[in-house]
C-alpha cells in the first residue's frame, strides 16, 4: 500500500473498521496531514478480487479532521514523513491490501468492538520493561570520520548515526564478544606447510583476546616440535606441552587453579590471550598422541572460554585426529597459491571421508585465505576463495602484511590497520558459525 493519499501533504497510515458483505466492503482509512500532523479518516469502497482485498487510488477527495485512533492496522511503509512521495503511475491506479478478512478479524483492530467476555491484558512485568528497553536502546555513537568529530566537538549532543563502514565494523565486533553457551575449540589445519596455520592462531588469539577480554589459549598441538611458541611473547620459563602433561595430575584434582597454569603457559600480555608451546627440546624422545591431547582440551576446556589449536603437517598423526574430531570449528588455512590450495582441497576430502562425514565443513568450517605477496594473481584469488565458499560455510580474505611475512616473533603493534580489520571481519565469521552449536557440550565425532 502507498503511503501517499495522492492529496498534497496528506499520507495514509492505517485502518481501523473493516465491514464486509458478499464481494464488497468499507473499509475507514486513516491519514495524517504534514503540515498539522492532524489525524484525519475517511471510509472508502473496496472489492474482493481472488482472496484478497483490492483498493482502487487515487482516493478521491473528502477527508475529515478526528480525534487520535485509539488502534489501527498499519499499512505496509507507511511509518512518517520520510516516505516516498512520488506520484501515482498506472500500476498505481489498483493495489493489494496484502491482510485478507479473516487476517483482519484477527487483528488488533477488530478487537476494538467493546466484549463483555474481553480477558484483561496481562500487566507489564520486569521482563517486558526490559524488553522494551532492549528495543529502544540508541546506537552506538559514532567515533570515525566528520561524524565522530561532531559527536566529539559537541560532546555528544549531536550525534549523527555511524556511516554503513563503521556500523558494518560495530556489527562485526558484537558478533566476536557474542557469549557462547559452553567452551568452545578452533583447530587451524592444513597438511602443506607455510600455509598460515601458526600465524592464523596467533592473529585469531590476539583479535579474540582482544575484544573478549581474556579467556582466550592457544594450543601447538605439533606432535613433536611446532613454532607458536617461537612466534609468540616469551615467558620466565621454558615449559611447554611436554612438562605440562608430566603434571597433568595435579590439575585433574579439585584442589587444581588457574594461576597454577602460569608454570606452563605464556601469557601475551596485551594481545590478552595465552599460549601452549610444543616440545621445544631436540634430544627428547617421544610424540604427544591422541590420549595426550584429550587430556591437555579437557584440562583447558575447564579454564578457557576459547581454545585454539595450531596443528601440523599430518594428517594421519593420532594428536592431528583427536583435534579434528575434538574441533566445534575447522578452520582451514592457505595462502594463494595452487600447492597451499590444493593441499587444502586434498585435506578437506579426507576429512570428510574418513573423519568429519560428507558436508561437515559447509556446517562448521571457515576458510582463511591470505596474500603471500604484496602483489597477487587476482585471477587465481577469485578462485581460490570461490571454491572454499563452496565447500565451506564461509571464505574470508585476508591482506598480506610484512610484519607477519617474516615468520618471526609477531608484533602487532607494527600491524597494518586493515591487517586488524581483516581480521575481526574474520573471527567475526568464525564466531557466527560456532554461535549455532547447542548447549552445553558441542556433538563431536566419535572414534
Amino acid at each position: 500500500m502507498p503511503a501517499r493519499a495522492w492529496e498534497p501533504g496528506i499520507r495514509l497510515v492505517g485502518f481501523d473498521r473493516f465491514t464486509a458483505q458478499a464481494d464488497r466492503a468499507e473499509v475507514r482509512i486513516w491519514a495524517r496531514e504534514d503540515r498539522s500532523h492532524a489525524w484525519l479518516e475517511r471510509t472508502v469502497a473496496v472489492e474482493r478480487v481472488g482472496d484478497r482485498w483490492v483498493m482502487r487510488l487515487p482516493i478521491p477527495p473528502g477527508w475529515k479532521r478526528s480525534p487520535v485512533p485509539e488502534a489501527i492496522v498499519p499499512f505496509s511503509g507507511a511509518s512518517g514523513p520520510g516516505l516516498s512521495s512520488k506520484e501515482p503511475s498506472v500500476a498505481d491506479t489498483v493495489r493489494e491490501e496484502p491482510l485478507t478478512e479473516a487476517s483482519f478479524r484477527s487483528s488488533a483492530a477488530s478487537r476494538l468492538t467493546t466484549s463483555p467476555t474481553a480477558v484483561p491484558q496481562r500487566p507489564v512485568g520486569h521482563g517486558d520493561f526490559a524488553a522494551s528497553l532492549r528495543r529502544h536502546t540508541r546506537s552506538a555513537a559514532p567515533r570515525w570520520g566528520w561524524r565522530g568529530r561532531v559527536h566529539r566537538l559537541s560532546e555528544g549532543r549531536l550525534s549523527p548515526a555511524p556511516c554503513a563502514a563503521e556500523q558494518e565494523w560495530n556489527n562485526a565486533l558484537r558478533a566476536v564478544q557474542m557469549s557462547f553457551a559452553g567452551p568452545r575449540t578452533i583447530v587451524f589445519v592444513n597438511p602443506k606447510g607455510g600455509a598460515s596455520k601458526t600465524t592464523a592462531t596467533l592473529m585469531a588469539g590476539r583479535t579474540f583476546g582482544v575484544h573478549r577480554g581474556g579467556g582466550v589459549v592457544a594450543i601447538d598441538n605439533n606432535e613433536t616440535r611446532g613454532t607458536l611458541g617461537e612466534r609468540s611473547l616469551p615467558a620466565g620459563h621454558a615449559n611447554t606441552a611436554r612438562e605440562l602433561l608430566d603434571q597433568l595430575h595435579t590439575f585433574e584434582t579439585t584442589a587444581a587453579r588457574l594461576g597454577d597454569l602460569g608454570a606452563f603457559i605464556r601469557g601475551q600480555g596485551p594481545a590478552h590471550f595465552d599460549v601452549l608451546a610444543s616440545d621445544e627440546q631436540p634430544e627428547v624422545t617421544g610424540q604427544i598422541d591422541a590420549p595426550a591431547f584429550a587430556r591437555l582440551h579437557e584440562l583447558f576446556r575447564r579454564y578457557y572460554q576459547l581454545i585454539l589449536v595450531d596443528s601440523g603437517n599430518n594428517i594421519r598423526a593420532s594428536n592431528w585426529l583427536a583435534a579434528a574430531r575434538q574441533a566445534d570449528l575447522i578452520a582451514i588455512t592457505t595462502t594463494i597459491r595452487e600447492d597451499t590450495a590444493s593441499a587444502a582441497l586434498w585435506m578437506a576430502d579426507a576429512l570428510e571421508r574418513d573423519v568429519l562425514g560428507a558436508g561437515a565443513l559447509k556446517q562448521r568450517g571457515v576458510a582463511l585465505v591470505t596474500d603471500p605477496a604484496p602483489t597477487r594473481d587476482a585471477a587465481l584469488r577469485d578462485v581460490v576463495l570461490g571454491t572454499l565458499a563452496e565447500r565451506c560455510a564461509t571464505a574470508m580474505p585476508l591482506p598480506y602484511d610484512p610484519a607477519l611475512a617474516s615468520g618471526g616473533p609477531v608484533d602487532h603493534t607494527r600491524l597494518k590497520p586493515a591487517t586488524h580489520t581483516a581480521w575481526l571481519y574474520a573471527c567475526a565469521a568464525m564466531a557466527s558459525v560456532l554461535s549455532t552449536l547447542p548447549e552445553g557440550r558441542s556433538l563431536h565425532v566419535s572414534g
